[in-house]
């Protein structure tokens, strides 16, 4: 049986919180390992709905999310704090890309200008791009 991303992401950021120490994201870009690119399936949702029942995990493993926004908007990047809460990070240019270091298990929110939610992505590899089109 196949699992939308988001339940994938959520299992996976319940088993991180249980063994890791608490770690906010930084501006220093870890080393890049290899980048995984979300394949298979497309999730039936953005993830955005969990939004508010979701919150970072304690984590100790460095990360690096390349957003990839292939929209024509420019977009905003929020990480979801300790408690859930969002806490602005970064601006996404239409049709650019950014790379943001991270923790594994971390959550971010991916919104259009006026806030509301496009996508809703745990970090769950070392290195990834998450494709907004």
């Amino acid at each position: 049986m196949k699992y939308p991303l988001t339940i994938i992401a959520i299992i996976t950021l319940l088993l991180t919180a249980t063994a890791c120490t608490k770690n906010t994201p930084t501006t220093n870009t870890p080393v890049v390992v290899n980048t995984i690119v979300n394949q298979g399936t497309a999730p039936t949702e953005s993830g955005c709905p969990q939004e508010g029942h979701i919150k970072s995990p304690a984590s100790t493993n460095a990360a690096t999310i390349t957003f990839d926004n292939q929209t024509g908007a420019d977009l905003k990047v929020y990480w979801l704090d300790f408690n859930g809460a969002r806490k602005f990070y970064t601006d996404v240019k239409a049709h650019s890309k950014k790379d943001q270091a991270t923790w594994v298990g971390h959550v971010w929110v991916v919104a259009d200008g006026a806030g509301q939610c496009v996508k809703l992505h745990s970090a769950n590899a070392v290195a990834q791009t998450l494709v907004i089109d």
